[in-house]
C-alpha cells in the first residue's frame, strides 16, 4: 500500500494511537515538546537518528519509518519538477550503479591514511575507473606525515598571513537611519554579515550599530541591514562618543559580539593563542 502521509503525520498518528503525550515522547528523544510538535506538523525536520528512537517508544518497524523519512526528503525535493518519474527512474538506475561501484572500490577512511589498492583494469569500465580516481583523491606516499607532526601552529617566530581586507586606518564610521520605536535597542560587535544580528531582528530587536575591521564583512551588512550604522575599523580604536552619537540619545539594551576564534581553532593556522 502507498503511503501518502508525510513522516510528520505518520510521527501523530503513532504517538496519538499509544496514547503517549507530547512531553514524554519528546523526553525519549532528549527534545523540547515544541519542537516535537513542530515536526509533527512538518513544521521542522526530524534528524535520521531519532529514527530507532521513535520506533522504539512505539514498538514499529524502524524500516518503516526509515522509508517514510527518507521518502519525505526526496519528494520535496523534486515535488516542483516537471519530471517527477524521470527523476525517480534515473535515480533508481545510478543507485544500482553507486553500489556496483561501492562493491569493487576500497573507499578511504577520514582517519586514516591508506596506500592505494592495485586494481586490475580490465574489472571496471572507463567511468567506473574515474569514479575510482577522484574518489582515492592524491597519492598518500607523497605526503611527508613526519613534517606535518612537527608543525607547531602556535610558533611566534613564523610569520603568519594577514588579511588584506583588514582596515587598518581610522575607523570609518556611516550613520544609518534609527527607527522611532520602543524596541529595545541592539549593538553587534565583530558583526561579520549581520547573521546574528538578523536572529535578534527576527526575535523583535532593533539593530543600531554593527563594527567590524573586515571590510567585505560590513558590505555584506551593510546590504543585510541597509538602515543600520555601521563602524568599520578596530574596535579598539573606536571613541566610545561615536557610538553615543549614532544612537541618537538613546540606551543600549542588548551588547552582543561574534568574537573572533583564531585563537582557540586548530583549524586557523594564520594567528596566535594570545590574540
Amino acid at each position: 500500500m502507498v503511503q501518502k502521509e508525510t513522516f510528520g503525520e505518520v510521527i501523530r498518528k503513532l504517538r496519538e494511537e499509544s496514547g503517549l503525550p507530547l512531553r514524554k515522547v519528546a523526553a525519549h528523544l532528549d527534545i523540547d515538546p515544541s519542537t516535537l510538535g513542530k515536526i509533527e506538523r512538518n513544521e521542522r525536520t526530524a534528524n535520521k537518528e531519532m529514527i530507532e528512537k521513535f520506533a522504539e517508544i512505539f514498538s514499529t518497524n524502524s524500516k518503516t519509518l526509515l522509508v517514510s523519512y527518507l521518502s519525505d526528503k526526496v519528494a520535496y525535493e523534486i515535488m516542483d519538477e516537471d519530471c517527477t518519474k524521470d527523476i525517480l527512474k534515473v535515480a533508481e538506475e545510478k543507485i544500482k550503479y553507486y553500489k556496483k561501484v561501492k562493491k569493487l572500490i576500497v573507499m578511504p577512511t577520514k582517519t586514516k591514511i591508506k596506500p592505494y589498492k592495485e586494481i586490475d583494469s580490465d574489472v571496471l569500465t572507463l567511468a567506473e575507473e574515474e569514479a575510482y580516481q577522484l574518489r582515492i583523491g592524491e597519492n598518500p606516499d607523497d605526503i611527508d606525515l613526519d613534517v606535518i607532526d612537527k608543525i607547531n601552529v602556535w610558533d611566534k617566530s613564523v610569520k603568519v598571513e594577514e588579511n588584506g581586507y583588514y582596515w587598518k586606518g581610522e575607523p570609518y564610521i556611516t550613520k544609518g537611519k534609527l527607527p522611532a520605536n520602543d524596541k529595545p535597542l541592539v549593538v553587534e560587535l565583530f558583526c561579520g554579515c549581520g547573521g546574528t544580528s538578523l536572529g535578534f531582528e527576527l526575535a523583535g530587536f532593533e539593530i543600531a550599530i554593527g563594527c567590524d575591521i573586515h571590510q567585505p564583512s560590513i558590505n555584506t551588512f551593510k546590504t543585510n541591514h541597509p538602515n543600520v550604522s555601521t563602524v568599520l575599523g578596530d574596535v579598539r580604536k573606536v571613541n566610545p562618543k561615536s557610538f553615543l552619537q549614532l544612537l541618537d540619545g538613546r540606551q543600549v539594551d542588548v551588547l552582543i559580539g561574534g568574537v573572533p576564534c583564531q585563537g582557540f581553532s586548530l583549524n586557523n593556522r594564520k594567528r596566535h593563542e594570545n590574540e
